[in-house]
């Protein structure tokens, strides 16, 4: 986990570096994530939530490739179809945390005289989970496996792949739709022993075991880079 950190560190510095010295881009994302999680003990249903990032990116004028960072809200999770044994009623549970997403990596694009610009990307991510819903889904009518606050890792990390394609709208404004593919490295949720509660709705004990949760995140975006050019005076 420290060799992330410190490749955060080394690329964020590299950046800014890099943006001091010339002209860069810079502009808001945001969109729609597909957030699904793997369980160890059960299938989960993936749900839809949104997201939003700050970006910063250099200038990639000679086809090289460019680094990027940004820094956002995601919001993780999954979903579960659970019953009421009381009633028999059949509701949807979802599971979310909402994560603070810093992340860098490197961008491509495959021919950068086209109109318009198809691009990949690769990077890493560190996320620092704010907060999640578990106490809602403790109080209410339905059951579907209790997840308890003190095992929510805070600090989360995983990699970012992707591609996407870029607009020339003008010669400062660059409008782009993106797709990326977020699997989690680290555990978002790592409970490694058995947990005896007991339930509000029945009042009845119950334990539950072991449990390890990792995310996985779809997520298609909308954004739109403005250039900050830096000129040069003799």
């Amino acid at each position: 986990m420290k060799r992330i950190y410190l490749a955060i560190i080394v690329i964020l510095g590299c950046l800014s570096v890099e943006s001091t010295a010339q002209s860069f881009y810079f502009g808001p994302k945001a969109g729609l994530s597909v957030a699904y999680q793997q369980w160890n003990q059960s299938d989960r249903s993936p749900i839809l939530t949104l997201h939003g990032d700050l970006l910063v990116e250099t200038t990639d004028f000679d086809g090289r490739g460019s680094i990027f960072g940004q820094l956002g809200f995601h919001t993780r999770g999954s979903g579960i179809r659970v019953r009421n044994f009381l009633n028999n009623n059949i509701g949807n549970q979802q599971f979310k945390f909402n994560n603070i997403s810093l992340g860098a990596g490197i961008k491509k694009r495959l021919d950068i005289d086209a109109s318009p610009v198809y691009y990949y990307m690769a990077g890493i991510r560190l996320e620092y989970t704010l907060s999640n819903n578990l106490t809602e889904i403790g109080s209410n009518q339905f059951t579907g496996g209790f997840l308890f606050d003190p095992y929510v890792r805070d600090f989360n990390y995983g990699i970012t792949v992707g591609g996407g394609i870029e607009f020339q709208a003008f010669y400062n404004v660059v409008p782009f739709i993106e797709f990326s593919f977020m699997p989690d490295l680290s555990k978002q949720y790592d409970q490694f022993e058995s947990v005896q509660f007991q339930d509000p709705v029945t009042n009845n004990f119950v334990t539950y075991g072991a449990k390890s949760i990792r995310n996985l995140t779809l997520e298609v975006t909308l954004g739109v880079k403005l250039f900050r050019e830096v000129i040069y005076v003799d």
